[in-house]
């Protein structure tokens, strides 16, 4: 009887879970920032060639600079949920963060920081 009952029970947790995974938005390169682009030199046009368009754009004022840089941000997320009915739920979101700026068209650097498994490797510009 006993063994019935674990053996039914466990058919049911089976029965009652399931993965989830999202991917959400476009996974920037930032190697290819660093292979195709030159700062000083590209434009946002180039950047866009190479990442694609941005998530968002705004403007930021870093420390030692005389005026507001533009900023474009691209984001990407990857979340992985295990449902288990009717009591626990895992989740392991990572992401992907990264920003290019720019002076007025021309491409200045980027700053990126990732937790995905396997974040692109390169330096930061």
């Amino acid at each position: 009887m006993k063994a019935a009952l674990i053996l039914t029970l466990a058919l049911f947790t089976a029965a009652c879970s399931m993965d989830i995974n999202l991917h959400m938005g476009h996974r920037p390169d930032p190697a290819g920032l660093e292979q195709r682009l030159r700062i000083g030199e590209s434009s946002t046009v180039d950047v866009v060639a190479v990442l694609g368009p941005p998530d968002a754009k705004g403007e930021v004022m870093l420390p030692l600079q005389q005026r507001p840089m533009v900023m474009w941000l691209y984001s990407y997320e990857e979340i992985a949920t295990r449902l288990i009915l009717p009591v626990t739920n895992t989740h392991d979101p990572r992401s992907l963060v990264m920003f290019v700026f720019f002076d007025g068209d021309t491409y200045q650097g980027s700053l990126w920081a990732s937790s995905l498994p396997e974040a692109p490797k390169g330096p930061t510009q």
